[in-house]
């Protein structure tokens, strides 16, 4: 990929483009993809390069969705989220205008487009900042489902002193028939912490050593990977094969106390399949870097970020799937400050959810955006931001 695509382009786009996509200092780049990629086609050409920027748990997932919603990724908490490394955006808008969208080029439009997803036009064109990433080191370390408790816990602790060169997550889930993790938990409830280390290579054993030594876990399936590997590691799982149905709750718990723990341990002891997941993100880091109005996407200042996940392909069983994934949000929602990721709302969830996603002074900002470019809503099928919204 040392050459841009063939598909036309202003003239001075294909010069700039050309040109990004060998200018490399000792920390950034800036790389030109069409809007349709998934993951793990834009990491595999920027890794030619030596480079990545944040990007999804999933590899499969599309680039555009992931980064107009916001962009968790694992290189979030040292790089930002993939919005804040967003340079310049081309979309065809309602009317048929191709409009760039930059800092200094229909600014409130860019504004907008970091978090609002696709309620503004057809995303065509994405230009984003790379960082040098190759080696990382990363996995799982797996310890059995009865110690989620003390796992979360000890996860509160160690994410108060977390180093911004580390991205983690705790998951409850199924352990999977894995050569790497013993017999006896093979199908049974387990804990997963999953992190990705993508500072100095030197200093990953003192980072990560806290990490390793509580519990011990059963298994420790940290080790040094090529990037591409820690993108893919996820890419297994059901919810992200066509035929299955899935139903989430999400929202962020600015602490971790013990009374969410012990919720948090009963509902999984109440799942109703091995494709019932918790998954508990550790935010802040350079995701608060940014201010809290310099982007659409909101809640910079969340600490942790909860999701409550079911997955299942037989039509029978989507009444208890989709009543085991709201009743666990329910009965955390009180641990919870009312927000959620804009990006992970549900088909099934209330549109007052959005206007709780964004807050009142976003949504009302984003809502005068949707009037100017797009007043009669044909952009709504989406995490719908409607012209008329008011937040009266």
């Amino acid at each position: 990929m040392g050459t841009p695509p063939t598909s036309p382009r202003r003239p001075d786009q294909r010069v700039r483009t050309r040109r990004s996509l060998t200018r490399r200092s000792g920390h950034t780049a800036d790389f030109w993809h069409p809007a349709g990629l998934t993951w793990a086609e834009l990491d595999r050409e920027t890794q030619a390069f030596g480079l990545a920027t944040t990007g999804g748990q999933c590899s499969t997932t599309g680039v555009a969705g992931v980064t107009l919603g916001g962009g968790l990724g694992w290189l979030m908490r040292r790089r930002g989220l993939t919005v804040d490394n967003l340079l310049s955006v081309d979309v065809v808008t309602a009317d048929g205008r191709l409009l760039t969208a930059s800092e200094h080029e229909n600014p409130e439009l860019f504004w907008g487009l970091r978090g609002g997803g696709g309620n503004f036009g057809i995303v065509t064109e994405l230009e984003l900042r790379l960082h040098p990433v190759d080696q990382v080191v990363a996995g799982l370390l797996i310890h059995p489902g009865d110690r989620l408790a003390d796992v979360l816990a000890f996860y509160r602790e160690f994410a108060a002193t977390e180093p911004d060169s580390i991205t983690s997550t705790v998951i409850f889930l199924t352990a999977p028939p894995m050569p790497e993790l013993p017999e006896s938990l093979h199908g049974a409830p387990a804990v997963a912490i999953g992190v990705c280390f993508s500072g100095p290579p030197e200093e990953a054993d003192d980072a990560l050593r806290p990490l390793r030594e509580f519990g011990p876990p059963a298994a420790d399936m940290i080790a040094p990977m090529p990037y591409l590997a820690l993108q893919s590691m996820f890419d297994g799982m059901p919810a992200g094969d066509y035929g299955y149905h899935q139903s989430i709750r999400t929202g962020y718990l600015p602490e971790l106390g013990d009374e969410a723990i012990a919720t948090l341990t009963r509902h999984a002891d109440a799942a109703v399949s091995p494709q019932c997941l918790i998954e508990l993100i550790h935010l802040e880091g350079a995701i608060g870097h940014v201010a809290e109005g310099g982007t659409a996407f909101p809640s910079r200042d969340a600490r942790f970020f909860c999701m409550f996940q079911s997955t299942w392909n037989d039509p029978g069983n989507a009444a208890s799937h989709t009543g085991w994934t709201r009743d666990g949000w329910d009965a955390i929602r009180p641990f919870s400050d009312g927000r959620t990721h804009p990006g992970f709302l549900d088909a099934d969830e209330p549109a007052s959810r959005v206007a709780d996603a964004y807050g009142e002074q976003k949504m009302a900002r984003l809502a005068a955006l949707k009037r100017e470019l797009d007043p009669t809503n044909l952009f709504h099928l989406n995490k719908n931001i409607h012209p008329q919204t008011t937040t009266d």
